[in-house]
């Protein structure tokens, strides 16, 4: 999972030099209007470009706080849980990963369905939005 996080975070960091190059080289044309808006969109790409490293920043820090993996008896932050309808991780919100050859989840705690698994038990079945999820394995 940090590989994921710290590629998406490369990519921003590329896609934003890129984004200030273009910024920063662009020169005033004979149409002045056209090269100010043309700057301004710039601008607003390179804003949302930062705004999703600093996410992906806070995601890296989040998940460098999930505790070492430990079988537990009840479903907690960091969590890896083994149920009927798949595997889910409850640590950070990164969707749908693959764990080797196995699809895994990756939920936040507070996602609805990684809240509705917090303090869940092996045993236990959790109903969530119409669909059952027995819960086999907790890592």
């Amino acid at each position: 999972m940090h590989k994921i996080i710290d590629q998406r975070i490369d990519q921003y960091r590329q896609d934003i030099a890129s984004a200030e190059e273009s910024r920063n080289t662009a020169t005033k044309s004979s149409a002045g209007d056209k090269h100010e808006t043309g700057r301004a969109l710039v601008q607003i790409e390179l804003n949302n470009l930062e705004k999703q490293l600093s996410s992906n920043l806070a995601l890296k820090n989040s998940l460098s706080q999930v505790p070492d993996s430990e079988n537990r008896e009840t479903i907690a932050f960091g969590s890896l849980i083994k149920t009927d309808q798949g595997l889910f991780f409850i640590s950070v919100s990164l969707g749908k990963i693959m764990v080797g050859s196995e699809t895994c989840y990756a939920l936040s705690p507070a996602a609805p369905l990684g809240n509705a698994l917090l303090g869940q038990k092996k045993g236990d079945t959790v109903r969530f939005r119409e669909k059952a999820y027995l819960i086999e394995e907790i890592r």
